[in-house]
């Protein structure tokens, strides 16, 4: 006997060469969580068929399911019932459960990823959740709960105008670039975004300065750090061939804000 069993979204599917079985598993269950149950579904058939004396294969291409499963302990109810299932199921029957790659042409599965997609769009009608809440779903609630509220009371702050433009929202992949960097170098490039910067504008303000604060590379407009990144004609080609576009959308994507920061800085010589 082969089976196997994958989830798409909100869906669950299990097959067999003689039957199969599939369902909407609501919009908090996880992938993982789809997995163990297909596997959970499949042993339980062949329970409910009474199989005696058979090999039972099941072929699952979700390695996290399996080595759940497999471990030493197991915290999750869902995985501890499909376990006990299994272990019914093979008081009688020689049982394995096996890895198979996933869309390598296998039979069983690809008509399981087949089912699980078209049933993507069915609608789930039952309370939920329905087979439980994983952390996950609850980590990522929070996130997103954190990050749109951030991103609201940001927008809706007055002023700021520069570091509105350079950073819209939060961003982990601005993070960890920003934690890679060295202190100076992110001194500078906070600098960069938040105009606190060693320009002559800011220093006049500061009063470190009392000499023109007039742009040292262009000697019309006021040296500040709106002007050194996106408002600098006369530096067009000369950006182009630093940030690889002379344009602010595309030359400071969201995922990638210090290093071409580092870069346009480095190659007018601002700071040296």
């Amino acid at each position: 006997m082969s089976k196997n069993g994958v989830k798409t979204q909100k869906k669950f599917s299990a097959v067999h060469s003689s039957w199969s079985h599939s369902a909407p598993l609501g919009e908090y269950a996880s992938v993982f969580q789809a997995e163990v149950l297909a596997i959970r579904v499949c042993a339980g058939e062949s329970l409910r068929r009474e199989h005696r004396g058979v090999h039972v294969r099941i072929l699952s291409d979700s390695q996290a399911a399996i080595k759940a499963l497999a471990a030493s302990s197991i915290n999750s109810k869902l995985v501890w019932d499909c376990f006990q299932t299994l272990c019914f199921l093979s008081q009688h029957n020689r049982v394995s459960l096996e890895w198979v790659v996933g869309h390598s042409g296998v039979m069983g599965n690809e008509k399981a990823d087949a089912m699980a997609r078209r049933g993507s769009l069915t609608l789930f009608i039952r309370p939920e959740p329905d087979i439980g809440t994983p952390k996950s779903s609850f980590r990522a609630t929070i996130n997103r709960w954190v990050t749109d509220e951030t991103t609201s009371r940001w927008s809706s702050l007055r002023g700021h105008a520069l570091s509105k433009r350079m950073v819209a929202k939060p961003n982990p992949s601005t993070t960890e670039e920003l934690l890679s960097l060295s202190r100076k170098e992110v001194r500078l490039v906070v600098g960069l975004v938040t105009c606190f910067t060693p320009l002559r504008f800011h220093l006049n303000r500061i009063g470190v300065n009392q000499n023109t604060t007039l742009c040292r590379l262009c000697g019309e407009a006021e040296e500040k750090a709106c002007h050194i990144i996106f408002d600098f004609e006369m530096l067009s080609n000369r950006k182009f061939h630093l940030l690889m576009s002379p344009t602010p959308m595309e030359a400071f994507p969201s995922t990638n804000l210090a290093t071409p920061l580092l870069g346009l800085t480095k190659g007018l010589g601002l700071f040296d």
